[in-house]
């Protein structure tokens, strides 16, 4: 993990005796971040966003000499103000072609429906990561995956949504960044 953040905090201590101090701070504040993905698909699988921190210190000190400290932190990457990266639908083969960069490099590919259906991405799951899905314009079905994995378009969630000829669209409509319990 990698941050760069701005907090404010305060920091209290108490002399539990004549040689002996303790110390507690708390920080909280908030920041940016990049982490890398502990099962990620290569080296460069990142994820940015805004990132709320919190830092809680203490400290024992023992005659002016020894100091003892344990600190815990506290970080949580989301998706805001994280970034996007290109990719590109090949509709003869359904080819999903991904990149987590922004060079030429083929990082994910995934086939995933048939001839035919029109390609639409989101976060299906709310877990921060864009997958895709596909939506089929003469059955008005969607078929969404959680993962950028190959499939036949069977999804892992599948629904009836919208008209023939309809454009599939995705986005968080009501602003609670929240995934809808069904």
């Amino acid at each position: 993990m990698s941050t760069t953040a701005v907090s404010g905090g305060t920091t209290v201590e108490r002399w539990l005796s004549g040689h002996l101090l303790l110390q507690a701070t708390l920080l909280g504040g908030v920041g940016y971040a990049a982490v890398q993905t502990i099962n990620g698909t290569n080296d460069r699988d990142y994820h940015y966003g805004m990132t709320p921190q919190a830092v809680e210190t203490l400290r024992m000190v023992a005659a002016n000499r020894v100091s003892f400290d344990v600190s815990a932190r506290q970080y949580f990457v989301t998706g805001v103000a994280g970034f996007d990266t290109p990719g590109t639908f090949r509709p003869s083969s359904s080819l999903f072609i991904l990149s987590i960069g922004f060079s030429s490099t083929v990082d994910i590919t995934a086939f995933f429906g048939a001839p035919g259906v029109r390609p639409i991405v989101g976060d299906w799951d709310g877990d921060g990561v864009t997958t895709i899905g596909v939506f089929n314009p003469g059955t008005g079905t969607m078929a969404l995956n959680n993962t950028n994995t190959s499939g036949n378009g069977v999804g892992d969630i599948v629904f009836s949504f919208g008209l023939n000829g309809d454009s599939p669209l995705a986005g968080d409509w009501d602003g609670k960044a929240e995934v809808p319990v069904n």
